[in-house]
């Protein structure tokens, strides 16, 4: 009996893989036409590097410096929403999100004012209370940002004070307590630091941070602007 020819034919490929691979080709295809390439990966940034090699200490100051920019960012596209909401009317909304932008890190306290998107604000007791806290933060800004101790080099004036433990110290003019906390923390418990301004919500603001930090040694003292 003669062997029976059979011919086999080749399967085609499903659908999905055949558009796959007509997709490939017309990509490569239009690269070499125009003379590119396709666009290789983007480096790692030094932030992406640094967690990948788990060098945490070199990561956290990238962190936070990533971490920064992206809140400044944030803040100012809600105070953007925040001034379209003023400009149509919507007052309500227009404060919701600047109390949102002030969370994020708005602190520009004399351009709000300034702005005219909320003319029809200015007299609402919720925009006054907002420009004050924007204020605050502002304030608390420039009074504890990094280039501060490089200016007024507080570990070189702690090591001219030489305080010892028990002694009674004021710091008059506290602020946020740059040093208030150093002075605490220099006299020990058996010493005290009467800590003077006459800002109330930094002396508020004070009195948490000596809380957070333990230190009951240390009091606030709201004296009146015009005493000497």
């Amino acid at each position: 009996m003669a062997a029976k020819e059979v011919r086999l034919r080749p399967s085609r490929p499903s659908r999905p893989v055949a558009a796959l691979v007509l997709a490939l080709l017309a990509s490569s295809a239009a690269a070499r036409a125009d003379g590119t390439s396709p666009a290789a990966p983007a480096p790692p940034t030094p932030l992406e590097s640094a967690l990948a090699a788990k060098e945490w200490s070199r990561a956290l100051p990238l962190a936070e410096e990533a971490a920064e920019g992206a809140g400044q960012a944030f803040a100012e596209a809600l105070y953007r929403v925040a001034r379209v909401r003023a400009f149509l009317g919507q007052r309500t909304e227009a404060l919701d999100a600047l109390e949102r932008a002030h969370g994020a890190g708005l602190f520009d306290a004399s351009a709000l004012r300034k702005d005219g998107a909320f003319a029809a604000l200015v007299d609402d007791a919720r925009f006054q209370a907002l420009a004050k806290a924007v204020r605050l933060k502002g304030y608390l800004w420039l009074l504890e940002r990094k280039e501060r101790d490089a200016d007024q080099k507080p570990d070189e004036v702690m090591r001219a004070l030489a305080l010892k433990p028990g002694e009674r110290i004021a710091d008059v003019g506290a602020g946020s307590g740059c040093f208030t906390l150093r002075l605490a923390r220099a006299v020990g418990p058996s010493g005290s630091v009467l800590a003077v301004d006459a800002n109330a919500d930094l002396l508020a603001y004070l009195d948490g941070r000596l809380k957070q930090a333990g230190l009951t040694n240390a009091r606030t003292l709201l004296v009146p602007k015009d005493d000497p």
